[in-house]
């Protein structure tokens, strides 16, 4: 009898917690999610699902939603304009930036230096 391969289980990969981002920045842009969605051919349970991180999306679907928000993808990773209260915490700022652009590894240590300061 031939043998039957194992099969292995897929590591879940984490959600992005972009949705957040999205629709802060659809809120800024003064777009309703029905009005997102028409102007992006989606459906209006589909952008929810994507901004409550319930969806994962392509990255032809995020420059969709990037052009009508008008920001760039970008801006769904990282928060670019923020106010800082002390000069230190704009340092810490920037330092986590450059860790984030090294390598997964660096944004891992990144994510728990700023877990640990919040």
């Amino acid at each position: 009898m031939a043998k039957v391969p194992q099969l292995r289980a897929r590591p879940k990969t984490p959600k992005t917690p972009i949705g957040q981002r999205i629709r802060q920045l659809r809120e800024g842009a003064r777009l309703s999610q029905g009005e997102l969605s028409r102007k992006t051919g989606l459906s209006r349970n589909t952008v929810g699902r994507i901004e409550r991180n319930e969806q994962n999306t392509s990255l032809l679907t995020l420059e969709r939603i990037a052009d009508v928000i008008g920001c760039t993808v970008k801006q769904f990773f990282c928060v670019e304009s923020v106010n800082y209260s002390s000069p230190d915490h704009q340092r810490l700022h920037d330092d986590l930036q450059r860790w984030i652009e090294r390598s997964t590894h660096d944004f891992e240590i990144a994510k728990a230096v700023i877990t640990a300061h919040l």
